[in-house]
């Protein structure tokens, strides 16, 4: 980074790298990694750790050096709790947020440890002690030019969603439930919202789109169905089916909502609109593979068996019509095997 640093703190840089270069190098020998595995030990239990890892985020460009410094926040949060010095608690956290942004080029590793990092510590703080934690997230999504933004925004929701819900033991089991239902009931909402604008805003953008589907695949995975999941959502989500890159995501984003075991009478309506897509889904998506190479599609974008899918679909149809009358599936045009 183009940012002025004290000599002092260039110099611990310096050394830094050099360490990490040695560990890394292939030439190093099992007993001298064994020695720098014990000098990094002992930085992480350094007392003014927390100083030091922040100076090296702020001023260093070296990857290997900003993922140790992660390595040692996450490790440090686990077994330490935050930082007990407030001012520099709540620099970190605005640092680590920021820096993110400054992120477009480094590799994908480290953008998501950047961005677990920075859910790891608002599953601690938020919402009380970090208000703006999804405030600046939205402004990231909503951006109308930036294309790494948006994509940068789709990645922390979808992480953030994973880190708060994921079973932890550096939280209480109260804390777990405060986060979760608040989560779902003030922040879920707005974020389906904002996701469905973006797919709308950005829908010729396939890397964008890929990057908004996995977010809505994972809040789909946990997300009660409710209002949520309107039918103008399905629908703009099914748009994608005829590009495979992502008609494959939004088919297995549906299907999050076909592994639901309860579903509300109320939510029937859009559970047609749901199984009507899924089967159109299908079949854009599997018309395509007939022509090409299945393993090399398989390899290239990292999708399942689609013949399985519509197997799992009638299955998936028969198990929901058990907690909802059978007239009602009919009602909605549903013609069961």
């Amino acid at each position: 980074m183009d940012i002025a640093t004290t000599p002092e703190v260039q110099e611990k840089l310096n050394s830094l790298e050099k360490l990490l270069f040695e560990f890394y190098d292939v030439n190093t020998d099992n007993s001298r990694k064994q020695e720098l595995e014990k000098i990094f030990e002992d930085f992480s239990n350094d007392p003014h750790v927390w100083k030091h890892v922040r100076d090296f985020i702020k001023f260093s460009s070296n990857f290997y050096v900003i993922h140790f410094s992660l390595m040692v926040i996450e490790n440090t949060l686990k077994i330490r709790g935050v930082c007990s010095d407030n001012e520099s608690w709540t620099e970190m956290k605005y640092l680590l947020q920021s820096r993110v942004i400054t992120m477009e080029c480094a590799p994908f590793y480290i953008i998501n440890k950047l961005i677990k990092v920075n859910a790891h510590i608002a599953r601690i703080d938020w919402p009380h002690f970090y208000p703006d934690y999804f405030l600046n997230i939205f402004k990231l999504l909503q951006s109308s030019s930036n294309e790494f933004h948006v994509i940068l925004g789709a990645k922390f929701l979808q992480i953030t969603s994973e880190e708060f819900l994921s079973p932890r033991e550096d939280i209480s089991y109260s804390r777990k439930n405060e986060v979760k239902n608040f989560f779902q009931s003030r922040v879920v909402p707005d974020i389906f919202t904002l996701l469905l604008r973006a797919l709308e805003v950005w829908k010729s953008n396939l890397k964008i789109i890929a990057a908004l589907l996995e977010a809505f695949e994972q809040y789909f995975s946990w997300v009660p169905l409710g209002e949520v999941y309107s039918v103008a959502l399905i629908n703009s989500i099914c748009q994608f089916s005829p590009k495979l890159e992502v008609g494959v995501l939004a088919l297995t984003t549906l299907n999050e909502i076909l592994y639901k075991a309860l579903v509300p009478n109320s939510f029937l309506p859009v559970l047609s609109h749901v199984i009507s897509h899924s089967f159109t889904l299908i079949h854009n998506v599997s018309t395509p593979i007939k022509s090409f190479d299945w393993q090399l599609i398989s390899q290239e974008f990292d999708i399942m068996p689609i013949t399985h899918f519509q197997t799992y679909l009638k299955g998936s149809l028969s198990s929901l019509l058990e907690v909802v009358p059978v007239k009602h599936a009919w009602g909605c045009g549903y013609v069961l095997g």
